[in-house]
């Protein structure tokens, strides 16, 4: 299985690398770090190609909003781990984990999504 990063690839060249692995059957992993308009993008099209191979274009929308905010959600717990491990909080401490999610939420921004998936990155913590 060959993996297809979104970071450092063109736009053409990833949605390139989507339908050939598609049209030759392969299994398809999109690694990312945060989930942009372009990821978004990518899943749309992975969706879409693969229900239209398989006959289903009428289920797109549906499993696309599925497969993104799967995707949403699996990349904000990578940067709430990285958050929690640079405040020295543990989660599996009730009182600890009560107050670094309080702290995430307050302080998160797309700014802080755009900083923490640059760390997860860094650690290899990955969607």
């Amino acid at each position: 299985m060959e993996k297809i990063s979104g970071m450092g690839k063109e736009t053409s060249e990833i949605s390139d690398h989507i339908k050939l692995h598609i049209e030759n059957g392969k299994i398809l992993s999109l690694k990312t770090h945060r989930v942009s308009k372009s990821v978004e993008e990518h899943i749309k099209e992975a969706v879409g190609l693969i229900l239209d191979r398989l006959t289903y274009p009428t289920l797109v929308p549906t499993l696309y909003t599925i497969i993104k905010e799967l995707a949403i959600n699996a990349c904000k717990a990578n940067q709430k781990r990285v958050f929690f491990e640079e405040r020295g909080y543990s989660m599996l401490n009730p009182s600890e984990y009560a107050k670094g999610v309080r702290e995430y939420r307050e302080m998160f921004s797309e700014e802080m999504s755009n900083e923490f998936g640059i760390k997860a990155k860094k650690r290899d913590t990955t969607a």
